[in-house]
């Protein structure tokens, strides 16, 4: 394959996964991380939204990822849409990085078969998402593109990559493990007496200046109490590469085939491989984070490892492989790429967040049943925080919508204000109350209170309550 012929089928590529995710996001309902997201950024001025950040009421993601998203949805009219337009633009540009990246170590067809190792990877889903994920990756690309493919003495690409580093960690806290790699390839060609290189300092530094930057955010999480969730585990561990690459075992064993039937000798590794394999440490530093500190361990969070494995796997093919097995590699990752991308696209409204459980079909669910609930007479919708939240955004009856103290935390409450009730709210309007798939402890604090549910419907699960004859609250 000839350098303008994979760089043509690159930009067709990229092109049909932006226009795809563009297409898969205008037929999703937003969900509670993206909707936090938009009430922070369509807040009335800067100096608000900075104060909110710094407060209970913040968001997750940091305070210039939100600067950022407010800047692109002002430049587009205030589009809400714009949230999931800047990650499907992100995930694009991203894609040719990773072309770009593996072309140069390699030859175009590696760089087209990186492309599609990492549409096949946990990240492509976040180029429909409003989240600060495909920003990420995007970093970490350009990152790794800058430290593979410029001078090692060069202070203008080690100042580029120090921005860079600044940038991802300013989108992501957990994106300080895109150093990681970096710091070990380092560490492993240590010799007495030298000098860490430019690239790495910056690195650091600018890292160092990010976290500066969200500081005050981040001890107001922990100050407010925000909740650790997903604790680190040894099976959330050995659990998450494959969650990093749903696909990965069928990719390997067509690897595995095609070494087999084309065998050559192996080529010795060179070092822009060894670098891309050190990206594999970073669950393992994540894992290490959180125990240490954060106590949350998403496979979302080690986003970052994905640049480098992609290219490291291709580098790995070309080694094992001719360039007729190679091929053959592509068209099956390629294929196999495009067919779930086509998929999705046919049936946007069942894709689900990544953490976000059934959220996409309890909203809809719960907005096809409003109407019923509010002829027969209820006042109130009790639903779980993030369904509460999405469900009084889309409905024309926002007011119907609460959550039970219970269930949603002291943190989550603070959060949602007056729509939180505690058991005794429950108790007084029990009569008009109806309960969105509710979770066993609310129904058993209902019936300890004296309330009858009964089942009013099965798709969704809705559940009205009765007074009963004997509480045993009255004992």
């Amino acid at each position: 394959m000839n350098a303008r012929t994979s760089r043509l089928s690159a930009v067709l590529l990229a092109l049909f996964f932006l226009v795809t995710n563009i297409h898969i996001s205008s037929r999703r309902l937003f969900w509670f991380d993206e909707l936090c997201t938009l009430k922070i950024i369509q807040l009335p001025d800067l100096a608000t939204l900075w104060q909110v950040q710094n407060s209970f009421r913040a968001d997750s993601a940091p305070t210039a990822y939100l600067l950022l998203v407010r800047l692109f949805y002002q430049l587009t009219g205030q589009d809400e849409f714009a949230v999931r337009l800047l990650s499907a633009l992100a995930v694009t540009v991203a894609l040719l990085v990773i072309f770009d990246c593996a072309r140069r170590l390699l030859d175009g067809l590696h760089g087209l078969l990186a492309m599609c190792v990492l549409c096949l990877s946990f990240a492509l889903p976040f180029g429909y998402e409003g989240r600060a994920y495909a920003l990420v990756v995007l970093f970490t690309s350009l990152a790794l593109w800058l430290w593979l493919h410029t001078a090692a003495d060069s202070k203008r690409a080690a100042g580029a990559f120090g921005a860079l580093i600044f940038l991802d960690v300013s989108m992501h806290f957990y994106a300080v493990l895109a150093l990681v790699p970096f710091a070990l390839w380092t560490v492993s060609r240590w010799r007495t007496g030298q000098r860490p290189p430019l690239k790495l300092a910056a690195g650091i530094a600018g890292m160092l200046c990010a976290l500066v930057l969200c500081i005050q955010q981040m001890i107001g999480m922990r100050q407010f109490g925000a909740p650790a969730v997903a604790p680190p585990t040894l099976a959330a561990l050995t659990d998450v590469y494959a969650k990093l690459y749903p696909a990965g075992p069928f990719v390997l064993a067509v690897f595995a085939i095609l070494a087999c039937l084309f065998r050559t000798a192996a080529k010795p590794v060179e070092e822009g491989e060894r670098l891309c394999w050190m990206f594999l440490a970073i669950p393992l530093a994540g894992f290490a984070v959180a125990e240490a500190v954060t106590h949350s361990f998403y496979p979302r969070y080690l986003i970052t490892a994905i640049p480098g494995i992609s290219v490291a796997f291709v580098c790995l093919a070309s080694r094992y492989l001719p360039q007729k097995a190679s091929a053959a590699l592509l068209v099956c990752v390629a294929g196999l790429a495009i067919g779930k991308q086509v998929s999705n696209a046919r049936n946007p409204e069942t894709l689900e967040p990544s953490s976000g459980g059934s959220q996409q079909l309890a909203t809809r669910q719960g907005l096809w049943a409003e109407e019923t609930l509010a002829r027969e007479g209820k006042t109130a919708i009790v639903a779980n925080f993030a369904h509460a939240t999405a469900l009084a955004y889309y409905s024309k009856r926002p007011a119907l919508y609460i959550t039970y103290a219970g269930d949603s935390g002291t943190y989550f409450c603070r959060f949602m204000g007056d729509v939180c009730w505690n058991l005794e709210g429950m108790k007084r309007h029990g009569n008009e109350l109806a309960a969105l798939y509710p979770t066993d402890r609310f129904l058993k604090d209902m019936i300890e209170a004296g309330w009858q549910p009964a089942v009013r419907m099965t798709e969704p699960l809705v559940v009205y309550f009765s007074p009963r004859a004997y509480s045993t609250s009255s004992r």
